[in-house]
């Protein structure tokens, strides 16, 4: 099933980020226009992301950082999604999302904003607008169970209208887990398409849905089938984005690849904690194939190797030069010259728990509440 959303508004946009070494410098008298990208690629875990040549490539030029979301009472699969677009930790009371028109039906917006009285939905996508920017959502995570849009909830502005196109984002695969699979030739040639009709979008979201279907028919399937799966899904997913990220036609952009949740194998053997990479500068320059990874921060959680899925709507709009709400609760992620958190990830596996300081409202496990913020509220200095 394919949808067609609205038509996003093409803006230059500018701005400062904290996040490694800045470009070469240069008079300008203009800004030059940035653009970020946001690639959703869900129930992986660290070590199946960071196996990965293209992701790897963007740890060594950025960083890589393990995130944890605790879920609310009446989340139901999806609150990370939304929690990333709205910059705070949130909730949604349903497990898949089927858009209808130009975004979230007011039926299920009216039932995510009753269940979330600290966090803002659709923050993110407002943001860019009051400041005219735009945003736009490409693909989807549809299956042989029905339409099913989360990204959506990442990229949705506060009256739940989303920009973009899910047209042609699937493929019959008769031959694979689920039978259905991304097209992303067709998700690429619609995001230059709409660049070459003068459809600029400041931030791009990419939904590469097929590691989520695997993840759907984990529990149908033969033992090891969704573990081949799921890395053929990775490799596909790593060629994507850095095709995506190479065709952008700005000189400086942001991208993130975020992983909203965990999946079965890995609630298995306890692993609670997903991957996030973060990296910014020249597009032809994101992909080196040999040196060092690196590791993320925040002042979120003040330590190594450690982020929050809230933290990135303040590191997109940050990049673009616009100011975070004071309803976000997360911060900017900066890269460390410290190595990938390869290490604290082997030990929250052992321990089944990361025992670092972090926000006392996301309730971790920590040995220590040294350095916890009170709660959401005002964004650290």
């Amino acid at each position: 099933m394919t949808r067609r959303l609205a038509a996003p508004v093409g803006i230059l946009a500018a701005g400062v980020f904290l996040l490694g070494p800045a470009g070469p410098a240069g008079a300008q008298e203009t800004p030059l226009p940035r653009q970020a990208f946001l690639f959703l690629v869900d129930r992986v875990s660290f070590e199946e992301v960071l196996a990965v040549p293209q992701f790897r490539a963007l740890a060594r030029s950025g960083g890589a950082g393990l995130a944890s979301f605790r879920p609310l009472p009446g989340d139901r699969g999806l609150g990370p999604y939304l929690t990333i677009g709205a910059g705070a930790q949130a909730e949604v009371p349903m497990s898949r999302l089927a858009p209808g028109g130009d975004g979230v039906s007011s039926l299920d917006l009216g039932l995510i904003e009753r269940a979330n009285d600290t966090a803002t939905p659709g923050l993110l996508a407002t943001s860019l607008l009051e400041r005219g920017r735009s945003s736009a959502l490409y693909g989807n995570d549809d299956d042989r169970f029905g339409p099913n849009v989360p990204g959506a909830l990442v990229a949705m502005d506060r009256q739940g209208r989303v920009r973009g196109s899910d047209e042609g984002a699937t493929l019959p695969a008769p031959t694979e887990l689920g039978a259905v699979r991304t097209n992303g030739e067709a998700l690429l040639r619609r995001f230059v398409t709409d660049r070459a009709r003068g459809i600029r979008s400041d931030l791009v979201v990419f939904d590469l849905g097929d590691t989520h279907r695997v993840n759907e028919e984990a529990p149908y399937a033969a033992p090891g089938v969704a573990a081949a799966a799921r890395a053929a899904a990775l490799r596909s997913a790593g060629r994507f984005v850095e095709r995506a990220v190479r065709a952008s036609d700005s000189p400086q952009v942001l991208v993130v690849v975020a992983t909203p949740g965990t999946s079965i194998d890995m609630r298995r053997v306890g692993d609670a904690v997903t991957p996030m990479i973060v990296a910014r500068g020249e597009p032809d320059r994101l992909f080196p194939r040999s040196g060092a990874t690196h590791a993320l921060t925040s002042s979120s959680t003040r330590h190594a190797g450690v982020v929050a899925e809230d933290d990135v709507a303040p590191t997109i709009l940050s990049f673009l030069g616009v100011p975070v709400p004071a309803e976000m609760t997360g911060a900017p992620i900066e890269r460390l010259a410290e190595p990938a958190p390869f290490d604290l990830h082997r030990r929250h596996l052992e321990h089944r728990r990361i025992r670092v300081p972090a926000p006392c409202w996301r309730s971790w496990p920590s040995g220590s509440g040294a350095g916890c913020r009170a709660g959401p509220g005002p964004r650290p200095p």
